[in-house]
Parts: C-alpha cells; sequence; structure tokens
C-alpha cells in the first residue's frame, strides 16, 4: 500500500515539476523575435495546455496583451484563435489564424471599445465586404477580392451614402487650403537675430503628425540648418490652428506629413 502511495506522489511531483519547466518567459519585439529585457516591447509566457502551445503576451508594464495558440513548441506560427488587447485592458482584435495567416471574421477595436472594422480573410488577405466604423457608426462598406479593394460605398454621421465620386483617400487640409498655409507662414515668420548675423537662410523641412482630431504633434525639424532658424519654424508649426484631418475609408486617421518653411533674408531685413 506504502509502495502505491509512493508511487502516486512521486507521479503527482513529477507531473507538478514538468508543469513548471513548461512554462517560458522570454522577452520580444513586436516580430516575436526574443530581445534582452532592455529591448523588450513584451513579456511572453508560453506553455502546453491539453496539447496545445498556449502564449500570453504582456506589456512590459504588465497588462495583457494577447492569448493565442501555436502550430509547434517554437512558437513561429500562430494556429488558431488569437485575441489581442489595448493597454486598457479593452479587446484590440480577435480571430482566427490558420497557419500563421488570418482566415475568418476578424472584429477590430478603439481603445474606447468602440468597434472600427470587421471583415473576412482567407489566407491572410480580405474578402468579400468589409465594414468600417467611426465612433460606432458605420462609414464605409468596402468589397475586396484578394486583399484588393474592388469598389466602395462611404456614408455620412445620419447614414446617408455620400456621392460616388467622393475620394477614397483624403490629405490632411489646412483652414482655407495650400495658399492660406504659405500666407500663414509667411505672416508668421520672426527672421531669428542670430540667423540675420550668421547670414543664415534656406528651407527648413519641419515632420508633423496631423492626428485624427486635426491637431499638430511631434514637430521635429528634417534637415541640418542654423538651429535658430529651425526653433523658428517649430514655433510657427506649434502655434498652427487645427487641420481638417486626413480619412482612410471615410474615417479620420492620422496623418504625417512634411512642411517646408523658407527663410530668406532679402524678405525680412532692410
Amino acid at each position: 500500500m506504502s509502495k502505491i502511495f509512493s508511487i502516486i506522489i512521486l507521479s503527482l511531483l513529477t507531473n507538478f515539476i514538468y508543469s513548471q519547466i513548461d512554462t517560458i518567459t522570454i522577452y520580444i519585439d513586436a516580430n516575436e523575435k526574443e530581445v534582452t529585457k532592455d529591448k523588450a516591447e513584451f513579456v511572453s509566457k508560453r506553455f502546453n495546455e491539453n496539447g496545445k502551445w498556449m502564449a500570453h503576451h504582456y506589456y512590459t508594464s504588465g497588462e495583457l496583451q494577447m492569448i493565442g495558440t501555436y502550430k509547434t513548441n517554437e512558437y513561429k506560427t500562430k494556429e488558431g484563435y488569437f485575441t489581442f488587447f489595448h493597454k486598457n485592458g479593452r479587446k484590440q482584435s480577435e480571430g482566427l489564424y490558420i497557419n500563421n495567416k488570418k482566415n475568418g471574421d476578424w472584429t477590430f477595436w478603439e481603445e474606447t471599445g468602440e468597434i472600427y472594422k470587421k471583415g473576412e480573410y482567407i489566407n491572410g488577405q480580405l474578402n468579400g465586404t468589409v465594414f468600417w466604423y467611426n465612433k460606432g457608426s458605420l462609414c464605409s462598406k468596402e468589397y475586396y477580392q484578394n486583399g484588393e479593394m474592388k469598389k466602395f460605398t462611404f456614408f455620412d454621421e445620419n447614414g446617408n451614402k455620400l456621392p460616388k465620386n467622393t475620394q477614397y483617400e483624403q490629405q490632411p487640409q489646412f483652414p482655407g487650403g495650400v495658399k492660406n498655409l504659405m500666407l500663414y507662414i509667411k505672416k508668421s515668420i520672426n527672421y531669428p537675430e542670430d540667423a540675420i548675423k550668421n547670414n543664415s537662410q534656406g528651407r527648413v523641412f519641419v515632420s508633423i503628425t496631423i492626428t485624427k482630431e486635426g491637431e499638430i504633434i511631434n514637430p521635429r525639424v528634417l534637415n541640418k540648418i542654423d538651429k535658430s532658424l529651425g526653433d523658428e519654424a517649430i514655433r510657427i508649426i506649434k502655434n498652427m490652428p487645427k487641420w481638417k484631418p486626413g480619412k482612410q475609408h471615410n474615417r479620420p486617421v492620422d496623418v504625417k506629413y512634411t512642411i517646408p518653411i523658407l527663410f530668406k533674408l532679402s524678405n525680412y531685413t532692410k
């Protein structure tokens, strides 16, 4: 009896030790490549559950980022149902992977919890009707074949169809258009004293992001030029009014944009 009891205890202990060994924690980047802790974007916990190779990914700050299953213990090929999460805990997307490619119905959500896209994938490509939403309301109905968009219908906030000649993609616009933008820049320039003393002039290229709310963020000088001219260009950009945001799928999106600002001494000195 004691021998049987010992065998049972040993078996339970072996299973416990195996389960501990079978759970692996590594640090990974956005492409799920193993990296050192200081370069990690996510922490991956990997284990076998009922014959399935499971993975739970976490943001480095601790929040759950993904739950899914893989084909083998190498964790290179996604196979099964996956759920991704925003940092605030709300769902980001969910659907099926087969052989590392999206298949079947997928749904995507904003950080606010509002749905913004749903549609079917076949072998990683959109196929059939895809629905896009803005603030919870349908804004675009698009038809795809093998990942290529064939036709679309846009809707306004009241659900009415927009004219067929509505542009599919729309660039951000300064209030009043490009002419008003150039006029605003010209009127706003205060030629820096240091630049005048150094006889500095030229074109400053400033990279910005125009958010889906029309705000200007992340201004950055792209070219090497007199520092005072770069600082003045940034000041001008930061004081700009809101833009009309760019659109994709008839929904506002963040857009990177580059603005050239010309500093010419003859225009600003006597």
